[in-house]
């Protein structure tokens, strides 16, 4: 077969899947670095196949085709075989530049069409990579596929692509994405659950989530510092452990009234200053002790217990809050050291409530200053413990 023969081949039934990674700067791209940009992909998209000898490869476990095991060879725009030895290659191993060293230099690649699988982490760790073609019979990212490839800024995911698994960008340099409907988030081969999916992504800023989407998935947004803004879809009824954990500069999130369960720490150390979690939330596990800048909430009527060191010591600058009406049991230091406080709501229909006991007393609302006649009413509620005089 002719190089130019095979290269037409593949250029008709490979798609384009990813992503030029060129650093923002604030300001406009130039003509000149847009024509720059776009004669570099050109130029990627025209090279030649690399030679067999640029690759460690094996049979694959059923011995059908080639698996490619690492790169070894010295370019940087890569366009990996079709066939070695006259045998097909089939799949792609498990962090493919990672494991020769050359992580740092592989800027783009070309899997062929006779590639039907990728291997976990596939290209973890290729810290200059900015774009890959995939061929379109491949319908899944494997988990940490994108792992900590720093250079890959921008992202735009084919339409042959339908799920992706955990850890896919984790730790990637992304700055936008757009998930696409028809994409579903599920768990690696190996059974780990579909979370950890943008873990990391210190510089992503802007996410599109897919209007089908039924769950945000444990720590799927966790340490995303740039966050700026995110729509939770409607169809969502879960929000996992961590969810949204270390989302430092997101000020805003509004939680539709789908959401049934909200996971342990899913809003650790976000920046809101209002937080609305809706009546339709039966299960709330989070605690917003390290939302600092905090200043009002809303409880959920039908929430039952209230868990411990919900709004201990860190959450200074909430001056009112409500007790659900279907509350039934207040947890140890839940209000407790909230020095700005000054109303809590308390519906008339609440006649009894259980504090949880630590040590020897209450301390759900220890050194909190509220007004005699709410301490009173709480008295009447059952509670023992201390209040801030």
């Amino acid at each position: 077969m002719k190089l130019n023969n095979m290269t037409k081949g593949m250029l008709v039934c490979l798609s384009l899947f990813a992503v030029i990674g060129c650093k923002k700067t604030g300001k406009e791209e130039t003509a000149a670095e847009a024509s720059a940009a776009q004669s570099a992909e050109t130029e990627t998209e025209n090279i030649a196949e690399n030679p067999a000898s640029d690759f460690e490869y094996a049979l694959t476990d059923d011995m059908s085709g080639v698996k490619i095991v690492s790169y070894k060879g010295e370019r940087v725009n890569i366009r990996i075989p079709s066939e070695i030895e006259g045998m097909p290659v089939v799949e792609l191993g498990e962090s493919i530049f990672f494991r020769s060293g050359s992580n740092d230099k592989v800027a783009s690649v070309i899997v062929p069409d006779s590639v039907t699988k990728l291997d976990e982490a596939v290209f973890s760790g290729s810290k200059s990579l900015r774009k890959v073609v995939l061929p379109e019979h491949i319908t899944n990212l494997p988990s940490g596929a994108f792992s900590g490839c720093a250079a890959l800024t921008s992202y735009i995911i084919p339409k042959h692509i339908k799920t992706i698994e955990t850890s896919v960008f984790s730790g990637s340099g992304l700055e936008s994405i757009v998930i696409p409907d028809d994409v579903t988030f599920i768990a690696r081969s190996s059974g780990f659950g579909p979370g950890y999916v943008f873990s990391g992504c210190r510089e992503l800023r802007s996410v599109t989530l897919p209007s089908t989407l039924t769950e945000i998935p444990d720590y799927m947004f966790d340490k995303c510092e740039s966050l700026l803004s995110i729509d939770i879809p409607a169809t969502v009824t879960r929000i996992g452990a961590h969810a949204f954990s270390g989302c430092t500069a997101l000020d805003e999130l509004i939680i539709p009234d789908s959401v049934v369960s909200i996971g342990k720490d899913a809003f650790d150390n976000l920046k809101v200053t209002s937080l609305v979690i809706p009546d339709s939330v039966t299960d709330l596990q989070c605690v917003f002790n390290t939302c600092k800048e905090l200043e009002s909430i809303h409880l959920p009527n039908s929430l039952t217990k209230i868990p411990n060191d919900m709004f201990w010591e860190e959450c200074t600058k909430i001056k009112s809050l409500n007790l659900p009406e279907s509350v039934t049991t207040i947890g140890e230091k839940a209000f407790s050291k909230m020095y700005n406080l000054e109303e809590v709501i308390i519906p008339d229909s609440l006649q009894s409530v259980s504090f949880t006991i630590y040590g020897n007393d209450s301390e759900s609302f220890k050194d909190s200053k509220l007004p005699l006649a709410t301490q009173k009413r709480l008295r009447d509620l059952g509670y023992t413990g201390r209040f801030r005089n």
